[in-house]
């Protein structure tokens, strides 16, 4: 189990599963290996409340949004390029502790400029946001090689069924 700094929130992660480095922003991350396969991260989204938006709504905005930021991912802005984006499956479940996770999976093509440059790799995203009692969401996301995915999709949302705010 892991415990924020801040005590703000906790999140159980495999025993075979790695602290790892993520996105700047990101207050935790984990990996399924030192070279992950699949990389797991939470996301403190301030000022950003459900506004009695229906389950739909905030679903097709996840997806909407996953698929500007593949779009607008490219070796212009930065070092990966990504294409072929498809939102593949939309739920909500519940923590356990029992608040909402709206759910979105999808599949894209990765391509790096400082990886294995002019390969593309298939990748499965895993997107879950919970929103909390501030008016603040918090994402809990998974991004793994599409050749992995089904030997960790069950390990994902135990992570995000674990995720827990403490305060």
């Amino acid at each position: 189990k892991y415990t924020d700094d801040d005590n703000i929130f906790t999140i159980e992660y495999p025993d075979d599963w790695i602290l790892g480095e993520g996105h700047p922003d990101a207050l935790a991350a984990f990996d399924d290996q030192y070279d992950w396969r699949t990389n797991f991260q939470v996301f403190l989204i301030e000022d950003d409340s459900l506004n009695n938006r229906s389950d739909s709504k905030v679903l097709r905005a996840m997806e909407r949004n996953h698929w500007e930021m593949c779009k607008d991912e490219t070796f212009a802005d930065g070092t990966r390029k990504c294409s072929d984006f498809k939102a593949v499956d939309s739920d909500v479940f519940y923590t356990n502790d029992n608040r909402k996770v709206y759910f979105v999976k999808a599949t894209y093509t990765m391509e790096f400029s400082d990886y294995l440059r002019g390969q593309e790799h298939s990748f499965v995203k895993s997107n879950g946001y919970v929103f909390d009692d501030d008016d603040n969401s918090w994402e809990i996301s998974a991004e793994s090689y599409k050749q992995v995915f089904d030997n960790h999709s069950d390990k994902i949302i135990y992570m995000m069924k674990s995720f827990s705010l403490t305060s």
